[in-house]
């Protein structure tokens, strides 16, 4: 027995068990960048093999498994609702191994290695204009390779997924043919040269298109609460109760210490020579009422030192079990410029947070260094969002964050891909987790983590000129083709299907 038929006679479940191996590596915690390109050969081998709906189950039990251990403490969740997660993790994620399952043989030939790529792309499409954001996107795997990621900045991450997914198809299709020598030529040549020309107009891009244009000097800062639990835990029993006013007095005293720190370390920074100042997330914790005082502190110390003073704020709404996650601009002539709501509070999109979700218009400011724009934390892992920004012609995106240990640096690197998809640098200060400041080619300027970082601040200069891009202007144009090509495979799918029945029954 030669090597292919030793190969094809291996038993199915291999395949599937090793490819959820490599499934765990994707993304998220542990990622591997490899591990993206591995899992889906593997795991659409299994479902080009299975025979019957009762095969399906040991891919959503092994699928689910392993998203839900690359996952595991992704959120501060009980182990129950993560393992519920999990589950309908692998019921999305098995969706596009079912499409090419069912739509593979019944397509044309021409056209069969992209059923797989294609319902790939539409669901993570579908994910991202949900409350679940692009996060689980195959191209974020990818924030490495920094050549092939420019692609962002034509096609959006849906390019980057369509390659990934492509390649699966690729390698089961010669898989199928028993790797045979000159077999499936066309498309291994029309891949490839995809591949390379992705990949050789990304680095030309990084080589001669190297943003040059004017440079502003930019510092952050994060001040951490020494018990920010704490201090969320009197607000809770602060709303249980409705009484007790001490409980605001404990909160402010508790609050107070970290917002000396913030404007004594901005100060510090303004006396370096920074322009523009960036505070993380619910770096300042205030009631309502005392909204007014805090604002007039910053308006005063941005008129002193001549700076742009972005502002990370929780203002909290006492007798209401509310509260609204804020940035706010103030001008070197100490206006307010901005005051935006986060559009994304993270468990609110599911109804577990109290957070007030803005309008979803991402604010755009004038300055002498460039057009800036402003999201917070998790409105940048939704690409239609930040899209906004590049339309608007922005040259900076500021980004006030705050993660936890498990998604860092993970999701820092998945904020930089709005910047090369919109053609304007990041910077994104992150509470708990890794801050980066990148140009809109996604090179990293700077960087602190917050886990180890002796300094929590960061003072560099940044590109502040954007660039258009072809993603900016022209929008998910890989997913409305996708949309097409399936808008004209349905009817012809249902017209065979319509001749078949007749022929069978003119047969009886």
């Amino acid at each position: 027995m030669d090597m292919q038929k030793r190969i094809r006679n291996l038993p199915d479940m291999l395949w599937l068990t090793v490819g959820c191996v490599f499934l765990v590596f994707v993304g998220y915690r542990f990622n591997v960048p490899l591990a993206a390109w591995v899992a889906p050969v593997f795991i659409l081998r299994y479902f080009r093999r299975a025979k019957g709906l009762p095969r399906l189950l040991p891919a959503l039990v092994l699928m689910s498994a392993s998203l839900g251990i690359s996952m595991y403490g992704l959120l501060p969740l009980p182990l129950a609702v993560q393992i519920g997660i999990s589950l309908l993790w692998g019921m999305m994620f098995i969706l596009p191994y079912l499409a090419d399952w069912i739509f593979h043989d019944r397509v044309h030939p021409a056209t069969r290695m992209f059923v797989f790529p294609g319902a790939y792309v539409l669901l993570e499409y579908a994910l991202s204009v949900s409350p679940f954001s692009s996060l689980p996107s195959l191209a974020y795997t990818q924030f490495r390779f920094q050549g092939l990621i420019q692609m962002v900045s034509v096609t959006g991450i849906w390019g980057i997924t369509f390659l990934i997914a492509w390649f699966a198809a690729l390698i089961n299709r010669l898989w199928e043919e028993d790797f045979r020598a000159g077999a499936a030529k066309e498309p291994i040549a029309l891949f490839a040269v995809i591949l390379a020309i992705t990949i050789a107009a990304g680095n030309l891009r990084l080589a001669f298109f190297r943003p040059d244009r004017g440079t502003v000097t930019i510092g952050t800062v994060t001040v951490p609460y020494d018990d920010r639990s704490s201090l969320w835990d009197m607000y809770d029993q602060y709303i249980e109760t409705g009484t007790a006013r001490g409980r605001m007095s404990a909160m402010r005293e508790l609050s107070s210490g970290t917002i000396q720190g913030l404007f004594r370390q901005s100060g510090d920074l303004a006396r370096s020579g920074a322009r523009i100042i960036l505070w993380s997330e619910n770096s300042a914790i205030v009631f309502a009422e005392d909204l007014p005082a805090l604002t007039l502190r910053a308006a005063q110390f941005a008129r002193e030192h001549r700076v742009y003073l972005v502002m990370g704020i929780d203002v909290l709404h006492p007798g209401r079990d509310i509260f609204d996650n804020l940035a706010i601009v103030l001008t070197p002539e100490g206006r307010i410029a901005v005051t935006y709501r986060k559009s994304h509070p993270v468990f609110a999109e599911f109804g577990g947070e109290r957070a007030v979700r803005g309008e979803g218009r991402i604010p755009l400011l004038d300055t002498p260094y460039g057009r800036i724009a402003v999201a917070i934390c998790y409105d940048m892992d939704f690409p239609r969002l930040i899209r906004q920004a590049g339309r608007g012609g922005a040259g900076m995106l500021l980004v006030p964050a705050l993660d936890w240990r498990e998604i860092s640096p993970y999701h820092s690197f998945v904020a930089l891909f709005r910047g090369i998809e919109n053609g304007c640098a990041v910077v994104r200060q992150t509470d708990h987790g890794m801050s980066l400041a990148a140009d809109h080619q996604g090179t990293v300027v700077s960087g602190m983590d917050f886990f180890t970082a002796e300094s929590r601040t960061m003072l560099f200069n940044l590109p502040s000129r954007g660039t258009a891009t072809f993603y900016s202007l022209a929008g998910d144009w890989v997913v409305c083709g996708i949309m097409l090509f399936w808008l004209v495979q349905i009817p012809l799918l249902l017209s065979d299907s319509l001749k078949k029945t007749g022929r069978q029954s003119e047969g009886k």
